[in-house]
């Protein structure tokens, strides 16, 4: 019995790896459809520097990070959150992020639920 079990466990955490990093490739993707792009940008784009790595990586246990690589990296909570003007404004965000990674999240924990139930296959 508890070989079975062992077995049952170790097919589990391969599939939810599997679930994480294909959920992390679909954020980084759908985040960088939706940023928004300044065409008088020069160098490169913010969507083009958004990205994603492994953490940490154990035997069972991985992690993954989204992140915007380079020197874009502050602009994310701007254009996500909004900011304030030179005139006193504000500029509305718009939640590519937010909006993406509520998503990401949900797909994943559904996915993972299916595996889990359906015995890990």
């Amino acid at each position: 019995m508890t070989e079975i079990l062992k077995d049952y466990g170790d097919e589990v955490d391969k599939i939810i790896d599997k679930k994480a990093k294909d959920a992390m490739k679909n954020l980084v993707r759908s985040t960088k459809q939706d940023a928004p792009v300044n065409s008088r940008s020069q160098g490169k784009h913010y969507k083009d520097q958004i990205s994603s790595k492994t953490l940490k990586s154990e035997t069972h246990k991985k992690s993954y990070l989204w992140y915007v690589n380079g020197d874009k990296y502050r602009l994310a909570h701007l254009l996500n959150n909004g900011h304030a003007n030179r005139d006193g404004g504000r500029t509305p965000g718009d939640n590519h992020i937010t909006r993406n990674a509520q998503i990401a999240i949900e797909t994943y924990e559904r996915e993972v639920k299916e595996a889990i139930q359906n015995g890990g296959s």
